[in-house]
């Protein structure tokens, strides 16, 4: 079945984990990696991208620790799910690493001795950004960890915005760009940013809004600001009816 997204608009998993995971036929050790990165790319593919922060005992260097004794493990783990669940190569497990595919998720799984996951070639796996937090379990961690939620959260922002007309006779709040559209002018926090611009502003996809690109988009995300323009009359457009609000 796939995934429609309503509303209309990015999708996201914002996985905070404190260990590695297991699966439901094999809880210990925690040997479920293959499990979870199969989870996370099948995930992306329905438009949905996953984020990831750590926390805790996944983040120690002792896999006996973290109760992982094959396979990928701790902050491996982490940027495997990362690259995985933002579409990129996910490094594959070692020939010399072969036990993984006998461990007990595994070799207990509805493919026993399978992995189900995709891979790529050894050395080729991606490095997508991921968060951490490392702490003693203190209130003194919650700021941390609430700043790493929130910095995971702004990479979903949108650098798109809808676009108004405003006319003798009112405000049309749902509009699409017809000709003309390069005469816009356009700022981020007052800065002019250029049409078509790889690191500038773009019409939509649809032509009904303002998209950001490059760096101006980084910086919208991570940071906000002020976007401020206009088009002047020889900008034709047709009104259409404007955006459903998020639900």
């Amino acid at each position: 079945m796939k995934f429609k997204a309503t509303p209309d608009g990015p999708k996201f998993i914002l996985l905070v984990t404190d260990g590695n995971p297991d699966t439901c036929w094999a809880k210990n050790p925690q040997c479920g990696q293959d499990a979870a990165i199969k989870s996370a790319q099948a995930a992306f593919a329905q438009g949905i991208t996953t984020y990831v922060l750590g926390i805790g005992s996944v983040l120690s260097k002792d896999a006996a620790a973290q109760g992982c004794q094959t396979g990928r493990c701790g902050l491996d783990y982490l940027q495997d799910m990362a690259n995985a669940g933002s579409g990129q190569p996910v490094e594959p497990y070692p020939d010399t690493d072969k036990q993984y595919q006998y461990s007990a998720c595994i070799a207990h799984s509805p493919t026993p001795g399978v992995l189900t996951a995709t891979y790529a070639a050894v050395g080729a796996g991606a490095k997508a950004p991921y968060s951490v937090v490392d702490g003693k379990g203190t209130a003194a961690d919650v700021t941390p960890l609430v700043t790493a939620i929130k910095q995971a959260l702004v990479q979903t922002r949108s650098c798109t915005f809808a676009m108004t007309a405003t006319l003798p006779t009112g405000t049309v709040t749902g509009v699409k760009i017809t000709t003309n559209a390069e005469k816009g002018s356009f700022a981020y926090n007052g800065n002019p940013i250029g049409y078509n611009d790889p690191n500038g502003w773009t019409l939509s996809a649809d032509q009904t809004g303002i998209t950001l690109n490059g760096t101006a988009c980084n910086s919208w995300r991570t940071a906000g600001g002020t976007l401020t323009g206009s088009f002047p009359c020889e900008v034709t457009f047709d009104e259409v009816p404007p955006p459903e609000p998020p639900k």
